[in-house]
């Protein structure tokens, strides 16, 4: 019961926050049109398999817009569904914290990258990367690639269901996604026009969307009781 008034309580938490900030779900659909995912997406069809009689819906605004808030709308259930499972032992999200600490580095090891780039930033260096830098680059972009293999790994190894084990991989990896873009976006994303009061109420919201954000991930740290309830031999 304690959990589900929690995850109640998060879900209104960050409406409200997405409210303040005046987030709406055009907002969103905004954000894929000036990245040209559309457009990307259709140039994949057309050169792979060459259907353009399906491809050629894109170019409808209506239907592209639809297409967006369909593909968020079913992403968001199965995100909350996963949620959900994970909050009342139904599957297994982190069995440990090794598997926490994995799951978390996929995006984690950036922040560690964006660190060290500017470490080794030279004055007069321009917008293009040194050496150091980019190795520092894609040896991150390396460690990220094998963390989420592994994320996805492990949720198929202890949840012992090949398709479930995927959803709840990649419900591993946009939760760490999600993780960073609530600090950075709090760092990086702060006016110099706003007033004192309402940069001290958006740091009171960060501090309690990140205080839960982090209790509610180590309670899915849920391994053993998954397989108590499920009455599983834990693995040696």
């Amino acid at each position: 019961m304690i959990k589900r008034i929690i995850f109640v309580f998060l879900l209104a938490l960050i409406a409200y926050y997405a409210g303040t900030q005046g987030l709406m779900p055009g907002n969103v659909v905004d954000w894929f049109n000036e990245r040209d995912f559309v457009q990307t997406f259709k140039d994949v069809l057309n050169k792979m398999i060459e259907m353009e009689s399906i491809t050629v819906l894109f170019d409808d605004p209506v239907f592209l817009e639809q297409f967006t808030k369909s593909v968020l709308i079913i992403f968001a259930i199965c995100f909350v569904t996963t949620l959900i499972a994970g909050m009342t032992n139904k599957v297994v999200i982190y069995f440990n914290f090794k598997d926490l600490f994995i799951s978390f580095m996929v995006t984690g090891i950036w922040v560690v990258a964006a660190i060290l780039v500017g470490i080794y930033s030279t004055e007069g260096q321009g917008e293009n990367f040194n050496t150091m830098q980019t190795i520092i680059m894609y040896i991150s972009a390396g460690i990220s690639a094998i963390c989420a293999i592994f994320a996805i790994k492990l949720s198929v190894q202890y949840n012992r269901n090949f398709l479930l084990g995927v959803l709840v991989g990649v419900f591993k990896i946009v939760t760490a996604l999600l993780f960073i873009v609530i600090v950075f976006g709090y760092l990086f994303g702060k006016s110099s026009s706003e007033s004192e009061q309402s940069s001290g109420m958006g740091a009171l919201i960060f501090i309690l969307l990140l205080g839960i954000f982090v209790w509610v991930a180590m309670k899915l740290v849920n391994g053993e009781e998954v397989y108590r309830n499920k009455e599983w031999e834990l693995p040696a």
